[in-house]
């Protein structure tokens, strides 16, 4: 929570892992060496100033068979940029969570619009080499 250094080294053998906050960490270790089956951006504290800062950078990013959850505070309006340096094909599945409640019936793909209710439109996508949670074209 908040940490805003590098870490290097294996991160894997947990259930999930948390970046929430102020996070804004950089994970240097090979994709190989971080099996997590799910990964938790919590936003719903995060200042909007750094909703363009993202909570994790690492370049060897590989999310593949992993869920990525998405926490944010009710109200919350802002584009999220979750993961830079992360390519487009290395991805599980996607939920989004409203003060910690779901609020889909099934879980997102990337680029997969959520359908009804005040995120209508909007979804995960890589931009710019980052996973960013936004408005949908």
């Amino acid at each position: 929570s908040g940490y805003t250094g590098e870490f290097a080294g294996a991160l894997g053998g947990f259930n999930g892992i948390t970046l929430d906050g102020s996070t804004a960490m950089t994970l240097s270790t090979e994709s190989g060496s971080v099996s997590n089956s799910e990964w938790k951006f919590d936003v719903s504290a995060r200042a909007e100033a750094l909703a363009g800062t993202a909570l994790l950078d690492w370049d060897a990013a590989d999310f593949a068979g992993d869920t990525i959850k998405l926490n944010l505070a009710d109200g919350d309006g802002a584009a999220w940029t979750l993961v830079s340096g992360a390519a487009a094909t290395q991805y599980g599945e996607f939920d989004v969570l409203v003060d910690g409640s779901s609020i889909l019936d099934a879980a997102l793909a990337l680029d997969e619009k959520i359908v009804g209710g005040v995120w209508d439109g909007w979804g995960f996508t890589v931009e710019d080499a980052a996973l960013k949670f936004k408005q949908l074209a």
